[in-house]
C-alpha cells in the first residue's frame, strides 16, 4: 500500500506539471515565427510591434485603470461588508449579508448581460449615452463579484481575531478607530490584500463583460479578437504575456502592501458580534439594501427575460422558461458543460491530492502550487492555443529537416489531437483544468490536513482501529469536503475564459461561451441566453450555499488559505 500511495502521489505531481504546459507555451509562441519556406525562426518583431502599437497601449491602459478601480472598490466595500458581518448584530444582517456575498459566484458576463437588457440601446457604445455608460457597467459587473470575494476572505480572518484583545484595548481607553487600525487591521490586512490581488488578476482581462458591452479598447477584447483571427500567433501570445506581466506586477504590489500573514488562531470563528443601536442599525440596513439592489438588479432583468413569453406580451411563464431549456441547442450546451466539469474535477482531484502532500513537506512546492493565481484564465487558454500552434511549427520543422518518420508521425498525431478545429476536447480540458487548478481544492485538502491529525487521535482514543481513525480523519471525498468538490465542479463547468477561444464549433461548446454568442443574436436567441444564464446562476448559487452550509472551516479559508 505504501508503494502504491507513493506512486499515486508522484503521478499526481506529474499530472500537475503537465498542466503547466499552457503557461510555458506562451513564451516561445511570442518569440518564434515562420519565415520563407516555412522555416521556424526566432523574432522579436511581433513583441515590439505590440508594445509600440498605440491602440494596444490604450487598451492596456484602459484595462489597467479599470482593474485598479475594481480592485480598490472591492477592497474598500468588501472589508466594510466583512466588518459589518462580523462586528455587529442587527435585524436582517444575515439575509442581507448573504445576498451581498452570493454574487461572488456570478460571472461578470451574466451581470453585463442583465445590464445590457436593462439599459437597452442606451448601453451601445455609439448610443445616446455614449461610451461612458458602457464603461460604468463594466466596472459594475466586475465589482459585483469582487466585493463578495474580498468580503469572504476578510470575514474569515476577522472571525479569528481574539475578543480578549479588543476588550483589553477598550479597558485602556482606546478608541474604536485606534482598535481597528492598530489591533484588528494589521493581522487581517494580508488576507484582504491577497483576495484583492485575485480580484485584480481576474478583472484585468476577464473577457465576458467587455465582449458583452462592446468595449474594444480593452486588453481582453484585443486578446480574444487576436485568438479568433486567421493567424492568431504570435500576436495573441504577445498580448497574453503582457496581461500576465501586468497581473503579476499588480499582485506583487498588493502582497507587498499586505505583508506576511500573521498566525491567527486556527479553527472556527471566535470573534463575537456586538449589539448595535437603532441609528447605526438603520444605516447598515440602508447600505446593505442598496448593495443588494445594485448586485441583483441585472439578475432580476435576466429572470424576467427568461420567463417572458415568446410573444413578448402577457405574464411571466414557467412553461416558456422550460421550453427554452428543452431546446436541442440548450441540451447540447448543458451536456458539454457537465462532461467538462466532471473531467476537470477528476484531474484537479488527483493533482491537488498529490500537491497537498508534497506542499506540506517542501515549501518550494507549496509556493509553486500557487502559480494559477498569477495567470488570468484567458491567458491560460491562449497558452493552450499556442501549444497547438507550436506543435504545428514542430511538424513543419521536422519535415524540412527530413527527420525520422516515426518522430514526424508522433508529432503529427499529437498536433491533430490538440487541434481545436478537429478535436477540441483534450486542448479545452487541459486549459480549463489548468485555469481551475486554483487554491480552492488544494487549500481545501490542506485545511483538512491541519485538522486531520486531531480527528484521528480522537478516534483512536475512543477505541477505533488505525484504519477507522484514518477514514474518520479524511472527513470528505478523498480528503476534499463535498462542498468544495461540488463548487469546483460547478465553477469548472460554467467557466468562460479558457473555453471561449478553444471551442470554435457549437458541438463542443460549453454553456457559458454559448450564452455569450447567443446574446449577440436577435430575437428569441437573447431570451434563450437569459434562460441559460438564469439556470447557470441558480446552479452556482446552490453549490455556493451548500458549500457554505456543510463547511467544516470558514468558507474564506478556501480562497486565501492560512500561513
Amino acid at each position: 500500500m505504501g508503494l502504491l500511495r507513493r506512486a499515486g502521489r508522484v503521478a499526481g505531481l506529474v499530472l500537475w506539471l503537465i498542466l503547466l504546459i499552457p503557461v510555458l507555451a506562451l513564451v516561445p509562441a511570442a518569440f518564434v515565427d515562420q519565415g520563407p519556406g516555412s522555416a521556424v525562426r526566432p523574432t522579436v518583431f511581433p513583441f515590439a510591434l505590440a508594445l509600440l502599437d498605440p491602440f494596444v497601449r490604450l487598451a492596456s491602459l484602459n484595462s489597467l485603470v479599470g482593474a485598479f478601480i475594481v480592485t480598490l472598490g472591492s477592497l474598500v466595500l468588501g472589508v466594510g461588508l466583512a466588518r459589518v458581518m462580523t462586528g455587529w448584530r442587527f435585524w436582517g444582517r444575515g439575509l442581507l449579508a448573504a445576498l451581498t456575498l452570493a454574487p461572488a459566484v456570478i460571472a461578470p458576463l451574466f451581470t453585463a448581460l442583465g445590464l445590457r437588457m436593462f439599459f437597452g440601446d442606451r448601453l451601445v457604445v455609439d448610443g445616446p449615452a455614449g461610451p461612458g455608460l458602457a464603461w460604468i457597467c463594466w466596472i459594475w459587473a466586475e465589482m459585483t463579484s469582487g466585493v463578495g470575494l474580498v468580503a469572504l476572505a476578510t470575514a474569515s480572518a476577522l472571525g479569528r481575531v481574539e475578543p480578549s484583545w479588543i476588550e483589553a484595548a477598550r479597558q485602556t481607553g482606546a478608541s474604536r478607530f485606534r482598535i481597528w487600525w492598530e489591533l484588528i487591521w494589521p493581522p487581517v490586512r494580508p488576507y484582504a490584500l491577497r483576495a484583492a490581488g485575485v480580484v485584480f488578476t481576474l478583472s484585468l482581462v476577464e473577457p465576458g463583460a467587455p465582449l458583452m458591452l462592446g468595449l474594444r479598447r480593452t486588453l481582453a477584447f484585443q486578446i480574444v479578437e487576436a485568438a479568433f483571427g486567421l493567424d492568431p500567433m504570435p500576436r495573441a501570445a504577445v498580448l497574453a504575456m503582457e496581461a500576465v506581466g501586468i497581473a503579476m506586477a499588480g499582485r506583487w504590489l498588493l502582497n507587498w502592501w499586505g505583508g506576511r500573514p500573521s498566525a491567527l488562531p486556527p479553527g472556527p470563528a471566535v470573534a463575537r458580534a456586538e449589539d448595535t443601536r437603532w441609528p447605526r442599525a438603520a444605516a447598515f440596513l440602508v447600505l446593505l439594501t442598496s448593495g443588494v439592489a445594485m448586485a441583483w438588479l441585472p439578475v432580476w432583468t435576466l429572470i424576467v427575460s427568461a420567463f417572458s413569453p415568446s410573444s413578448g406580451t402577457g405574464h411571466l411563464s414557467v412553461s416558456a422558461f422550460l421550453h427554452r431549456l428543452n431546446q436541442a441547442e440548450s441540451r447540447q450546451l448543458i451536456f458539454n458543460s457537465i462532461a467538462l466539469g466532471l473531467a476537470v474535477v477528476a484531474i484537479d482531484l488527483v493533482a491537488a491530492r498529490s500537491l497537498s502532500v508534497w506542499a506540506g513537506r517542501r515549501r518550494s512546492v507549496a509556493r509553486l502550487a500557487e502559480w494559477p493565481d498569477a495567470f488570468p484564465p484567458l491567458t491560460i487558454g491562449v497558452g493552450a492555443l499556442a501549444f497547438g500552434w507550436l506543435l504545428h511549427l514542430a511538424v513543419d520543422e521536422l519535415r524540412i529537416g527530413e527527420r525520422p518518420e516515426f518522430l514526424i508521425a508522433g508529432f503529427t498525431t499529437l498536433r491533430d489531437s490538440l487541434d481545436p478545429y478537429q478535436t477540441p476536447g483534450p486542448l479545452l480540458l487541459l486549459a480549463v483544468a489548468a485555469a481551475s487548478q486554483s487554491p480552492l481544492m488544494l487549500i481545501a485538502q490542506q485545511v483538512g490536513r491541519w485538522s486531520r491529525g486531531q480527528l484521528t487521535d480522537v478516534a483512536i482514543t475512543l477505541g477505533a482501529t488505525e484504519r477507522q481513525a484514518h477514514r474518520a480523519g479524511l472527513a470528505g471525498w478523498f480528503g476534499v469536503p463535498p462542498g468544495v468538490f461540488l463548487l469546483t465542479l460547478v465553477l469548472a463547468a460554467t467557466s468562460l475564459s479558457p473555453a471561449l477561444i478553444l471551442t470554435p464549433s457549437q458541438e463542443n461548446r460549453p454553456v457559458t461561451p454559448g450564452i455569450l454568442l447567443l446574446a449577440d443574436q436577435t430575437g428569441e436567441a437573447r431570451s434563450l441566453a437569459a434562460a441559460l444564464a438564469t439556470c447557470v446562476i441558480a446552479v452556482n448559487l446552490t453549490a455556493f450555499g451548500l458549500a457554505a452550509k456543510v463547511r467544516s472551516e470558514p468558507l474564506g479559508d478556501w480562497f486565501h488559505g492560512r500561513p
